[in-house]
């Protein structure tokens, strides 16, 4: 039911944008990886520490954002990274510095 919900942001008639300031974490996450464009502070949070317990729903949307081995490192380990990274990673178009 919720990916779903998520992926209408994907099939949606307008673009969508997400902006990321402070924590993106579990459902956040799924809502991210569904938009047009991502934009997050350098210093964001951003992972699925949830996957430690039961899994991710929104799995191969990680793979195809940020590629295989990248994915695998966050949804195997739980771990989160931060805005600056994201952007490094090409999961973000871009990351400044909070004002």
């Amino acid at each position: 039911r919720f990916v779903r919900g998520f992926s209408s942001l994907m099939h949606c008639d307008k673009p969508t944008v997400v902006k990321i300031h402070g924590y993106c974490v579990a459902g956040g996450t799924d809502i991210a990886l569904h938009a047009d464009q991502v934009i997050a502070a350098a210093d964001a949070k951003i992972g699925y520490p949830p996957t430690r317990v039961w899994g991710v729903p929104a799995a191969g949307l990680w793979a195809h954002r940020l590629g295989d081995q990248r994915a695998k490192r966050l949804l195997l380990t739980g771990d989160s990274i931060t805005g600056a990274q994201a952007a490094e990673w090409g999961l973000a178009i871009e990351a400044p510095e909070p004002a």
